[in-house]
């Protein structure tokens, strides 16, 4: 294989590279000018299902979900706005060295854990409570 060129899966098509590289196929005019003809009995229907008694609920309802998508639009997902945590403290710079020593003295202890050979050792814990 050569550097760069794209890699085959296993279902036959190349990695990088669309299954539908031209998008959905387009709706002939003839097509879309017929079902906007009929626009006007399907929104009937809706309204007749809607109205039939006789149906179920569950067919009613949906009837009637679409009509009001169709009417108003289909209603908006809210999102839930999630405030960023408040910034860090300002440290001025007594903390500040204070925080570096803490932190250099951490390091020490691990590197010398290391050398003594004592990193991954668990603590001993009593279990006969």
């Amino acid at each position: 294989m050569q550097c760069g060129a794209p890699r085959k899966l296993a279902h036959s098509r190349l990695m990088g590279r669309s299954g539908n590289p031209n998008g959905r196929p387009r709706i002939p005019a003839e097509v879309r000018e017929l079902a906007r003809g009929a626009s006007a009995e399907a929104v009937q229907l809706f309204i007749d299902t809607l109205r039939d008694q006789t149906l179920d609920p569950e067919v009613r309802m949906k009837a009637a979900d679409r009509l009001l998508d169709r009417a108003w639009g289909k209603p908006t997902t809210a999102i839930e706005h999630i405030e960023a945590p408040p910034p860090p403290p300002e440290l001025d710079d007594q903390r500040l060295e204070e925080a570096k020593a803490i932190a250099f003295a951490l390091y020490s202890a691990k590197m010398l854990a290391e050398r003594k050979g004592l990193v991954g050792l668990e603590p001993e814990v009593d279990t006969s409570r």
